[in-house]
């Protein structure tokens, strides 16, 4: 059964809406339809991401680790924040990572293990755009948060994984449905 049609059956409106994420044209075509369908947008939630110096991998890991792990959050968000701004109360949570934690990284055994250079500075970078974010949205309905959503059952996160997607996804939901004066700015 297709993500969208669960949610239906749970009385949960749901479109499927293509985007990849580090094609201006697909991130610009959406910001025009969130636009003209619904005037305003409630929730983002930077989901994208990708481990690439993880296994074999042909094009330049770096780069495009960032590319999508930073530099797509960053367009995206940019492009949507009109239209989140728009909102009673608009909310912004990145997937990131503990492994963009400077001292996780230097304290933590695991960490030091299975960190890889692209991979955790892309998140340390996007921890930081979540800083300049909530700093930025100071004054108004919005609330932007980054989480590390734990090792989960994915492509990336692999078998031996802990978490189940629904588990990993609780920090980011309730983040993306915190009150009025719930957190801002914060790393969970």
């Amino acid at each position: 059964m297709l993500k969208e049609e669960k949610l239906r059956k749970e009385g949960i409106k749901a479109i499927g809406v293509e985007l990849e994420v580090t094609n201006t044209a697909h991130i610009a075509a959406l910001s025009a339809w969130i636009g003209s369908t619904y005037g305003r947008l409630d929730i983002l939630v930077n989901n994208a991401g990708i481990w690439a110096e993880k296994g074999e991998y042909e094009g330049d890991s770096f780069r495009d680790t960032f590319e999508v792990n930073t530099f797509a959050p960053y367009h995206i968000t940019q492009t949507l924040l009109p239209l989140l701004l728009k909102s009673d109360a608009s909310r912004l949570v990145n997937q990131s990572s503990a492994l963009g934690s400077i001292g996780f990284m230097l304290s933590n055994e695991l960490a030091q293990r299975i960190a890889t250079p692209a991979y955790a500075a892309s998140k340390a970078a996007l921890n930081m755009l979540t800083a300049y974010w909530a700093q930025r949205s100071q004054g108004t309905n919005l609330k932007v948060s980054a989480v590390h959503p734990g090792l989960v059952k994915t492509q990336m996160g692999g078998d031996k994984a802990e978490l189940t997607a629904e588990v990993g996804a609780k920090t980011a939901v309730r983040l993306a449905t915190v009150p009025e004066d719930g957190p801002t700015g914060g790393f969970y």
